[in-house]
C-alpha cells in the first residue's frame, strides 16, 4: 500500500500546468513511489533501457474503480504533455513526453516514465512539499488540489501572497474569458477551494485550510483587487491516523463527500459520526462493503444511511414537522391551554368546598 504522505518537488508545485483530477492523481502516485525509493523503502522496477515502471491500485486514481475511460484518457493526455530539462547553461538538455505509456489491467495501473524524467524529478527536488494523498483523493475540484499544494508549500511561513493575474496563469485560466472578471475567479475558484478544504479541516480529514484578504487599489471596496494575501492554517494535530490511511477509509470518505455534499447540519453530522464510529469501533471494513453495495442501488445515500442506522445505530437526521403538523401542534397547544384553565378553575372551587367541609367539621367538634 502506498504511504499517503507524499513529497512533491516545489518545482512541480510552482509550474504552470493544467491537469484533470485523474491526471493529477496519477502523478501524485508516481511522485509518492519516487519519494519512497528515495527513502530506501522500496525499489522501483526498471526496464533494460532504464525506464521506470510505476505500479499501484486503480482506486488510487479512481476511488470508485469504475471510470476506466477517464483513466485511459488521462494516460493519453499525459503522453501528449512535453517536458524540457536543461542540463547546463550551454543549451544542452532533454525534450520528451511526460510518460511513455500507461496501462490499466485487472484493477492495477502501470505507468512507464523515461529515466531522464524520473531521475530529474528526484534531483531537482531542492524544496519539498509534503502533503497527504488521502486529502487529495477526497478533493473534487482540481482547483482545490492546486490550493492544497500551494498551502502545503507555504505552511511553515503561514502566508502566501500573489496577484489575480498570476493566479490565473498558474491555473492556466488566463485565456478563459469567464475568469477575466475577478468576481468569477473569486466565486468559482478561490471560494470553492476554500470551502472544500475548510470542510475537510473541520472534520479532521485534512491538516490545512486557508483564509484570504483582498488588497484593493484606492480606498474602500470599490477599487480593483491588486493583491491576494492568503493566511494558511496548519494543524499538526490533524495528522491522519494509521486507520485513516487505509483503502477502506478512503472508499468511505469519498462516498460520503460525493453523496452527502449538502452544507446542512444533518449531513455534516452524519458524515462525521459515521467516520468517527467506524474508526472507534473498528468497523471500517464493514462500512466499506456497505458502500460498494449502496453504489448498486437506485438511491445510494438512502440505502447507506439506513444501513448505518441498522448496523451502528446512527440516526442523526433532524426531524422537521410539516406545515400541517405545525398547525395541529398549535391547535393542540390552544386546547391544552383551555383545559388547564378549566382545571385550574375547578381546582379553586374544589379547594373552597374542602375548606368549607373542614370548617364544618371543626364546628361540629
Amino acid at each position: 500500500m502506498l504511504k499517503p504522505e507524499l513529497i512533491q518537488p516545489n518545482v512541480l508545485t510552482s509550474a504552470r500546468y493544467q491537469y484533470t483530477i485523474t491526471e493529477k492523481r496519477l502523478l501524485y502516485n508516481v511522485i509518492a513511489l519516487l519519494q519512497r525509493e528515495m527513502r530506501g523503502e522500496i525499489q522501483i522496477d526498471m526496464s533494460l533501457f532504464g525506464d521506470y515502471y510505476f505500479t499501484f491500485p486503480l482506486e488510487r486514481a479512481d476511488p470508485e474503480k469504475k471510470n476506466h475511460a477517464a483513466v485511459r484518457a488521462a494516460f493519453q493526455s499525459l503522453q501528449e504533455k512535453r517536458i524540457s530539462i536543461d542540463y547546463n547553461n550551454k543549451g544542452d538538455g532533454f525534450e520528451g513526453r511526460l510518460i511513455n505509456w500507461g496501462k490499466l489491467k485487472d484493477g492495477v495501473i502501470t505507468i512507464s516514465l523515461n529515466s531522464e524524467i524520473g531521475s530529474s524529478l528526484i534531483q531537482i527536488a531542492k524544496g519539498f512539499t509534503a502533503y497527504s494523498s488521502v486529502v487529495v483523493m477526497a478533493l473534487h475540484s482540481t482547483y482545490s488540489m492546486r490550493f492544497y499544494e500551494w498551502c502545503s508549500r507555504f505552511r511553515d511561513t503561514g502566508k502566501w501572497i500573489t496577484e489575480p493575474d498570476e493566479l490565473r496563469q498558474m491555473l492556466c485560466i488566463d485565456q478563459t474569458n469567464v475568469y477575466k472578471q475577478y468576481g468569477m475567479l473569486k466565486v468559482r475558484v478561490i471560494d470553492v477551494a476554500q470551502k472544500e478544504l475548510k470542510l475537510l479541516y473541520d472534520a479532521k480529514h485534512s491538516d490545512i485550510c486557508f483564509t484570504y484578504e483582498e488588497v484593493r487599489s484606492g480606498r474602500g471596496r470599490g477599487g480593483q483587487v491588486k493583491k491576494l494575501i492568503f493566511t494558511i492554517y496548519w494543524d499538526k494535530k490533524n495528522r491522519l491516523t494509521e486507520e485513516t490511511k487505509s483503502d477502506d477509509y478512503l472508499v468511505i470518505a469519498h462516498f460520503l463527500s460525493q453523496f452527502y455534499n449538502a452544507n446542512t447540519a444533518d449531513q455534516k453530522t452524519f458524515k462525521e459520526t459515521v467516520l468517527r464510529r467506524c474508526l472507534d469501533e473498528n468497523r471500517l471494513e464493514m462500512a466499506a462493503k456497505l458502500v460498494m453495495i449502496a453504489k448498486t442501488k437506485n438511491n445510494p445515500a438512502a440505502y447507506f444511511r439506513t444501513s448505518m442506522r441498522e448496523q451502528l445505530g446512527i440516526n442523526t437526521k433532524v426531524y422537521k414537522p410539516t406545515a400541517a403538523e405545525k398547525k395541529n401542534e398549535v391547535v393542540d397547544g390552544l386546547k391544552k391551554a383551555a383545559r388547564d384553565d378549566k382545571m385550574a378553575k375547578e381546582g379553586r372551587k374544589g379547594e373552597g368546598n374542602i375548606g368549607d367541609l373542614f370548617t364544618q367539621m371543626q364546628d361540629k367538634k
